[in-house]
């Protein structure tokens, strides 16, 4: 082809790979060579753990056969981290690993935004390009009628 198509992997729910120590680390892996054939990798979880490991437990994580280091190398590696609502500890520990980019309001941002109808929705801190910004997203309404629900 003389225009290759723009292609993306996108995995969700990494703490199942995470789970087995051999996926995490081909995770890793795919994220180093995936860029050489310019395509893009979205991971997505829950938690920051799933990426970094238990605040204060990484060499029982490590015993238990999550790959703290593969979580280590792929949130170090990527352009972008985009942050919903979080727990106040998860928010200080993303802010922790990100000094330069993510600020302590980021963090306490993150962890009073709630999530619910009412509170947060929408609300997040996206870092890339060496900063963080708070940004709110809203669906147009024929994003929302096929995503909601879905």
């Amino acid at each position: 082809r003389r225009k290759p198509r723009k292609r993306a992997i996108i995995v969700d729910e990494v703490h199942y790979m995470n789970q087995e120590a051999s996926l995490m680390s081909f995770l890793a892996n795919m994220v180093k060579t995936v860029r050489t054939f310019g395509a893009a990798v979205v991971m997505i979880d829950q938690d920051l753990e799933a990426f970094i490991g238990v605040d204060g437990a990484q060499a029982e994580s490590m015993a238990t056969g999550t790959n703290v280091t593969a979580g280590q190398f792929i949130i170090n590696n990527v352009s972008w981290t985009v942050a919903f609502g979080m727990k106040r500890d998860a928010a200080y520990r993303l802010a922790d690993h990100y000094k330069d980019e993510i600020l302590p309001s980021h963090a306490e941002f993150l962890a009073r935004m709630g999530s619910d109808d009412r509170h947060g929705k929408g609300m997040s801190v996206v870092r890339a390009n060496g900063k963080a910004d708070m940004v709110y997203f809203q669906l147009r309404p024929i994003e929302a009628e096929y995503l909601i629900g879905s």
